[in-house]
């Protein structure tokens, strides 16, 4: 009897307080919204945006990754490769093996775009030992995943 008794206090305190459990609902489901909106890249780069906003981002994305690179910043510059790049090695493999030193100056020049790759050219000075300014024309190949470019390194 108690059961029932709680019971139909709850379908009363249900009746009265209807308006307060519809607005309880939009708001579970706004927020709902919100958190897939924050899943998905918003803004992010797409195989059909035009080549004007693809150069843009990615040449972005080449000026942040040498900035990193010439503070010999390996968790940083790990950070900007593609997730097939990551999984060829590990940030400490990355740090061991990659060049991150030596350079007296970088110039990211331009990139020509396809669907989801990029080639980027950059205009690098080495700084050695025995040879001062050494210039260098590298081209970097970066590719489209999640909304962003990511940097292909080759072991």
């Amino acid at each position: 009897m108690a059961i029932l008794e709680t019971v139909g206090a709850w379908g009363k305190g249900i009746a009265r307080n209807g308006q307060a459990m519809k607005l309880s609902l939009v708001a579970a489901l706004m927020g709902t919204m919100l958190s897939a909106c924050a899943t998905f890249p918003s803004g992010g780069v797409t195989a059909e945006s035009p080549p004007e906003v693809k150069q843009k981002a990615v040449i972005e994305r080449a000026k942040a990754r040498w900035k990193a690179v010439m503070d010999n910043n390996v968790p940083s510059a790990y950070g900007f490769l593609s997730s097939g790049s990551k999984a060829a090695g590990s940030q400490d493999v990355y740090g061991g093996r990659a060049r991150l030193k030596g350079f007296k100056s970088v110039d990211v020049i331009s990139a020509a775009c396809e669907a989801e790759t990029c080639k980027v050219r950059v205009d690098v000075v080495l700084e050695h030992r025995l040879m001062k300014s050494i210039p260098m024309e590298i081209e970097e190949s970066w590719v489209l995943e999640k909304g962003q470019y990511w940097y292909v390194w080759r072991p």
